[in-house]
């Protein structure tokens, strides 16, 4: 389905709000992994060059709906002048109402304005709807770009659209593109099917791995470090120092019998590399149930490995979401490159989401994967067949 906002009768007197997925990993300033923001190009080109004020706006980091000079977005509205546009930015003085901001916004033709981190205003997760009104009269047209919202409800990408009516919404080309990449793994995924899973939020992600499993949607569901804490010690493990969410053992040890009824593999690391006490030290294999008081599992081990050999040459579906290892511990990320490398041998279509896993995959300047979704959460989400919020408004 083609986005709406490529029929529209706009032109340099139409100021556009496009809420965009900027929020990318920084530090003092700068910018350290620019790929939402480089996916987000062709929907602001289309615009640009037909003059169209461009009102951008996005969230950054977890302010709190306070002031937080760290999390300012001028540093988007710089990474767009660095890409050729006219950008401004429109600071917060940590003071003014959200009306009494939004009153300072004056969209130019041919200009891009990035207004100041949306999370700065209580508005944003409250629903509020001084905020919302304030945010829908600075544009008479709206575009959400933002993939990695879709499964949220704040009000910049689920109560601003409804301001709008169907002609003057619409999502935007990295939302077309994550619907038609996506769409054979959410439905009837070539098989076997290949689901991996780690990193460190499972909070987040536990009950969308129930929906997987609960809709019998993936063959294999691989459930690597750190998340694969939670399961371990679900399954009666001693994990000693490793990442664990307590209060989900009971929801893991749920989705491993649901699954086994389903006749669907959970995978959990029959053995690890760990290191002990800290992520500075060295790498050490031990098998699942020698874990010491002081261990903390980075990564599957050998022979884990060994088995997931076997399931990415047998499948051909796969989806990737969370690394094993931190990037900053070089020597810890080695078990996840050699992931990595068979992924790349197979012949699957292959997707990774989650900005994480992306950005340690582009560090490593891998490109194993036919598809790079810009969401973690939402992507994980649409592939569970969970209608996203966002979305079904501009649907």
């Amino acid at each position: 389905m083609k986005p709406a906002f490529t029929y529209w009768p706009i032109d340099a007197t139409n100021p556009i709000f496009v809420r965009i997925d900027g929020n990318v990993p920084h530090d003092n300033g700068t910018i350290q992994d620019d790929f939402r923001l480089q996916r987000v190009i062709p929907t602001i080109n289309a615009l640009y060059q037909r003059g169209c004020p461009v009102i951008v706006a996005t969230h950054l980091g977890r302010p709190g709906g306070t002031f937080d000079a760290a999390q300012t977005t001028n540093i988007i509205a710089e990474w767009f002048r660095n890409q050729g546009y006219q950008a401004a930015h429109v600071p917060h003085d940590g003071q003014s109402s959200i009306t009494e901001y939004m009153n300072q916004v004056q969209a130019q033709p041919h200009h891009i304005t990035v207004i100041d981190n949306l999370r700065f205003f209580p508005g944003e997760k409250e629903h509020d709807q001084a905020y919302i009104d304030a945010l829908s009269q600075s544009a008479q047209w709206y575009i959400n770009d933002a993939w990695g919202m879709m499964h949220r409800t704040d009000s910049s990408v689920y109560n601003l659209a409804q301001q709008y009516d169907n002609h003057h919404r619409s999502f935007g080309y990295i939302v077309e593109q994550e619907i038609a990449s996506l769409e054979q793994l959410r439905n009837n995924p070539k098989r076997p099917y290949t689901v991996i899973l780690g990193g460190a939020k499972a909070k987040s992600k536990i009950l969308l791995i129930k929906q997987l499993v609960e809709h019998g949607i993936p063959d294999t569901i691989i459930i690597t470090p750190g998340m694969a804490g939670t399961f371990l010690k679900a399954a009666g493990y001693d994990i000693g120092q490793s990442l664990c969410e307590d209060e989900l053992v009971e929801t893991a040890q749920s989705i491993m019998d649901t699954a086994n009824k389903h006749n669907i593999t959970v995978d959990i690391p029959t053995d690890l590399y760990i290191v002990r006490g800290s992520w500075k030290q060295e790498l050490e294999t031990v098998d699942v149930d020698a874990i010491p008081d002081n261990g903390i599992a980075i990564a599957s081990g050998p022979k884990t490995l060994d088995r997931y050999k076997q399931y990415i040459h047998k499948s051909e579906t796969i989806f990737l979401n969370g690394p094993m290892g931190d990037i900053q511990y070089f020597h810890t990320i080695r078990p996840f490159t050699d992931m990595l490398s068979m992924i790349a041998s197979s012949n699957a279509y292959r997707v990774v989401g989650g900005g994480d896993s992306v950005a340690m995959i582009q560090t490593l300047a891998h490109d194993p994967f036919d598809f790079y979704s810009t969401g973690g959460g939402a992507t994980l989400a649409y592939i569970s067949q969970q209608e996203l919020p966002a979305l079904q408004i501009l649907q």
